[in-house]
């Protein structure tokens, strides 16, 4: 099964407004793509060289997530606030910011999972407070 096809499919089952379907029905197949999500545990990250002489991975090559965890552009804000920041301080007071930004990098998976955890752990308290049966009223 041709890739467009899939897609298609995928985007019909899912009920998407026709005008989307439209577009991917139009489109040559060469710019339609499909690649697998996949998973990088965030404890890698503590075991990874991100910076090497003077390249720095960040963003999506360095922390991948999958869509349903909606963290990928807060992630990409934060790499490149402190990228910046890094950078700013390198530059202007000729500090070498290469170990700050691993560190407070490679932090960023301890936020995201107990925020994660906590969160969850909040939310089934809420359901189970808002699930409360008062009978008839």
């Amino acid at each position: 099964m041709m890739v467009k096809e899939i897609v298609l499919g995928k985007m019909k089952a899912y009920e998407i407004p026709e005008q989307v379907v439209g577009i991917i029905e139009k489109s040559e197949l060469s710019s339609v793509a499909s690649t697998p999500l996949r998973f990088r545990s965030p404890l890698n990250l503590l075991i990874v060289n991100m910076c090497k002489g003077n390249t720095c991975v960040t963003g999506d090559a360095f922390h991948p997530m999958t869509p349903n965890l909606s963290q990928g552009g807060c992630s990409a804000l934060e790499d490149g606030v402190m990228l910046a920041r890094y950078l700013e301080k390198a530059l202007c007071g000729g500090i070498n910011g290469e170990g700050k930004y691993r560190r407070e990098s490679s932090n960023w998976f301890l936020r995201l999972v107990s925020d994660r955890v906590l969160a969850g752990f909040m939310a089934k308290r809420l359901l189970i407070a808002a699930n409360f049966d008062c009978d008839k009223l």
